[in-house]
């Protein structure tokens, strides 16, 4: 019961403030789905954090919630970060993501988080820490200024984001690139590159060196945190009682069944989820 009016007082305030013609009014994240909702399992959801409404995976609801990002396009040279060469077997490393991890009250992306993605390849080592993996839109090698070189690729097409970050170049003697031409980054510099877009197109390599969205550059197998910060650009999602057909009302998360979902909306909020 504490779960259910917490939430409720939450969807209450939001109601009082925002009309419900004006934007959807659904949970902020899949944490809140959850309390209103214990029976609600892994999948696609609607939430609204701040008033922003789009589209995540909620995964490990019977756990600890976390939302995911799903990516439109993948494989290939479709969101993926590769590590060129480290000195040991020819093997470059590819890590390609389908969905990424992110924080919907900051927008920011988990580039560590290696939940939805496959990795192949195997480069030894760094120390004695062999290459396995690599972090999300991270480019990295170490084979001299002109040398291999890393390469990752952002694709943020079919979302209600983009990238609005600085990358960094930087590591010993370094040579990387983020959507701009190649800059060279002397021992332990830092080169800053400021990215706008959707698509981001990275590389980075030197003796060794790395280009990256965490600060400073670097990062191997599942090194980073929440380093890439995204943009909402808006979403033209539009959602009355009609949505609440043919399952719709699934996505929203906290309505029990179809009949729930048209009454909240046919009384513009006044019947919250039962």
């Amino acid at each position: 019961m504490l779960r259910r009016t917490r939430f409720m007082t939450f969807i209450g305030a939001l109601l009082a403030s925002v009309s419900l013609s004006a934007a959807a009014q659904f949970a902020p994240d899949c944490t809140a789905i959850h309390d209103a909702n214990p029976a609600a399992g892994d999948g696609q959801y609607l939430i609204s954090p701040g008033g922003k409404t789009f589209s995540v995976y909620c995964h490990d609801m019977a756990g600890t919630p976390r939302e995911y990002l799903t990516l439109v396009n993948t494989g290939g040279n479709f969101n993926y970060s590769l590590h060129g060469f480290v000195g040991g077997p020819d093997a470059p490393v590819t890590t390609h993501y389908t969905r990424v991890r992110i924080d919907p009250a900051t927008l920011l992306v988990n580039i560590g988080d290696q939940t939805f993605s496959t990795s192949q390849g195997y480069d030894c080592c760094y120390g004695s820490t062999p290459v396995t993996s690599m972090p999300y839109a991270t480019a990295a090698s170490c084979d001299g200024w002109f040398g291999r070189m890393g390469s990752s690729n952002v694709d943020l097409t079919g979302t209600p984001f983009i990238v609005d970050d600085v990358f960094t170049v930087g590591g010993w003697y370094t040579r990387g690139s983020a959507n701009s031409g190649d800059v060279f980054a002397f021992a332990g510099q830092m080169i800053p590159i400021a990215v706008q877009g959707a698509v981001v197109n990275t590389t980075g390599g030197g003796g060794c060196g790395a280009t990256s969205p965490k600060f400073p550059a670097g990062g191997l197998n599942t090194d980073g945190g929440f380093d890439l910060q995204l943009a909402f650009t808006g979403s033209d999602i539009s959602v009355n009682k009609d949505s609440c057909k043919n399952g719709g009302w699934t996505v929203f998360g906290w309505f029990k069944n179809q009949g729930d979902c048209v009454s909240y909306f046919a009384t513009g909020g006044r019947n919250g989820p039962n």
